[in-house]
C-alpha cells in the first residue's frame, strides 16, 4: 500500500482559497438568499445569571450637534476616557441611527441572516445599571443580559484600557444562519454589516460631542461566561468603544 503524500499550503494559498470561496459573482448577486429557518433569526440571550429586564429608553431630547465638516476634522482613535457618563439618550440616538443605514442598505427581509444584533456593555450609562444589553431598535428598548462590573470587562478585552470606556457595542450575528442563507458568501457579508454598524455607530456619536474608537471587540472565552454565545451560531463578530476623550498616559521614563 502506498502512503499518501500532501503537500503542506503556505499562508498565502490558504489566503487565496478562502477568499477565491467567499467571492461572489454576477450569478451570485442576483441569487436569492435561502428563507429563514425555522424559527426565525436567532436572539442573543443570557445564561441566567439575572432574570432578564427591560428598561425603555425615552425619546431623544435635543442635543447640541457638531457639523460632518467637524466631526471629520477632529475625528481620531481614542482609547482612553474621562469618568463622565454617557447619556442614554445619546446612546440610544446613535445606536438607531446605525441600524437604521444598515436596513437602508441591506433590506432585512432580504438579508435576514446576516443583520447584526447590537450588545451594549453599559458601565457608565445614565440610567442603566452596570450590565451587559441587547438593544432591541424598534422600540428603543435594552434587555438585560448579564450583570458585569469593570473587572467582568476587564476579562473580557484584550485590550484592558478599553474596560475603562463608558460603554462598548458589540456587533453580534450568527455565522451558522449566513452560511445557510448565502453559502461562504454570507460569511462575508455578515462581518462587512458588523463592521459598517460599528463605524455607524461611532461616527453617529460623534455628531454629539462623544469619541471613541473601533476594535475587534470582546474575547469568545470572556463573553460566553455572560450570554450564549458558541461562536458559530451566535458570535461576536466587531466592536466600539464610546465615552469622553481623556488625556493619553503618560510614558514612564526609561
Amino acid at each position: 500500500m502506498s502512503a499518501v503524500v500532501t503537500t503542506p499550503r503556505s499562508g498565502s494559498q490558504l489566503l487565496a482559497e478562502l477568499m477565491s470561496a467567499v467571492r461572489t459573482d454576477r450569478q451570485d448577486v442576483h441569487r436569492p438568499p435561502l428563507p429563514a429557518r425555522e424559527g426565525g433569526p436567532r436572539t442573543l440571550g443570557g445564561r441566567g445569571l439575572v432574570s432578564p429586564v427591560r428598561l425603555t429608553a425615552g425619546h431623544p431630547a435635543e442635543l447640541p450637534s457638531r457639523s460632518l465638516d467637524e466631526v471629520l476634522e477632529r475625528r481620531r482613535s481614542e482609547r482612553f476616557f474621562t469618568d463622565e457618563p454617557v447619556g442614554l439618550e445619546v446612546l440610544t440616538e446613535a445606536l438607531r441611527s446605525a441600524l437604521a443605514a444598515d436596513d437602508d442598505l441591506w433590506p432585512s427581509a432580504l438579508e435576514w441572516a446576516t443583520r447584526p444584533q447590537l450588545v451594549v456593555a453599559a458601565l457608565r450609562v445614565v440610567g442603566l445599571s452596570p450590565g451587559l444589553y441587547r438593544f432591541e431598535a424598534p422600540t428603543s428598548t435594552y434587555v438585560l443580559l448579564a450583570e458585569v462590573d469593570r473587572d467582568a470587562v476587564a476579562q473580557m478585552v484584550l485590550q484592558v484600557e478599553y474596560a475603562d470606556a463608558p460603554v462598548i457595542v458589540a456587533a453580534v450575528g450568527s455565522p451558522a444562519d449566513a452560511v445557510h442563507s448565502r453559502g461562504d458568501h454570507g460569511l462575508r457579508l455578515l462581518h462587512l454589516r458588523a463592521g459598517s454598524v460599528c463605524y455607524s455607530t461611532l461616527l453617529a456619536a460623534s455628531f454629539r460631542g462623544l469619541t471613541g474608537s473601533v476594535f475587534a471587540g470582546f474575547l469568545p472565552s470572556g463573553l460566553r461566561h455572560h450570554v450564549v454565545a458558541d461562536g458559530y451560531h451566535l458570535s461576536q463578530v466587531f466592536a466600539v468603544a464610546l465615552g469622553r476623550a481623556s488625556a493619553y498616559p503618560e510614558t514612564p521614563p526609561v
